[in-house]
């Protein structure tokens, strides 16, 4: 058993990878994770259930003692490009490196299918958000960068939304450019434990997610 601060006690909290069986069996609990984290812009059941481009491959769930308590979702776009639509963390698990996990295991499994750049969208007073995205290598967009991007995603006509090219725009985008990393075993057969290393995955017996595009945080 492990003791986290705060006298929450947990086994070692396992990362996943959310494949369609994993969200069949969680969408119901990562509902209620998702409405702690955002009240009342909470996800619907369909938004987790949409199908986006390798979503299943490389987005992930966190996992304490059989339950979730955190998820990350994300999708490829273009040539090798990923975006993480939403991410949380069940609040009494906040703040203990779970988040950290999520993100880590995300970017490898990216790395892995030759996505050379992860992109993410935040609100400027998310100051926790950005500032934990920061701290993981992620750089914010502006100017011609922010002008490709845009147009890359079709949302040109949103600009002014964004604060990189209007003093009154309220949206932020990051971007962190990955290495491609060697493949070293298929994301149906992993998993990562609470020490950051991947190992074969249990069998069966032992294991028992507005607009789409836009990111979400509750660390």
């Amino acid at each position: 058993m492990y003791y986290f601060e705060g006298g929450v006690r947990v086994s070692a909290v396992e990362i996943w990878q959310l494949d369609r069986s994993k969200l069949r069996k969680y969408v119901t609990k990562l509902c209620l994770i998702d409405k702690e984290a955002f009240g009342g812009n909470a996800w619907a059941q369909e938004n987790f259930e949409r199908i986006l481009p390798c979503k299943s491959e490389i987005s992930r769930i966190a996992l304490c003692e059989r339950k979730p308590v955190g998820y990350l979702i994300g999708s490829t776009y273009g040539h090798s490009y990923a975006q993480i639509h939403r991410f949380a963390v069940l609040s009494r698990f906040r703040k203990k490196g779970i988040g950290k996990k999520l993100l880590m295991s995300f970017e490898d499994a990216c790395s892995r299918m030759a996505v050379s750049e992860i992109t993410l969208e935040s609100l400027v007073d998310r100051h926790g958000a950005n500032c934990f995205y920061e701290q993981m290598g992620f750089m914010e967009l502006s100017g011609s960068k922010l002008v490709r991007y845009l147009h890359g995603k079709g949302k040109d006509k949103l600009a002014q939304s964004y604060s990189g090219l209007s003093p009154l725009g309220k949206v932020l985008v990051y971007q962190k450019a990955l290495k491609l990393a060697v493949n070293r075993m298929s994301n149906n057969d992993e998993h990562q434990n609470d020490t950051g290393e991947y190992s074969p995955k249990p069998t069966r017996s032992n294991e028992e997610c507005h607009d789409t595009s836009d990111n979400d945080l509750r660390m």
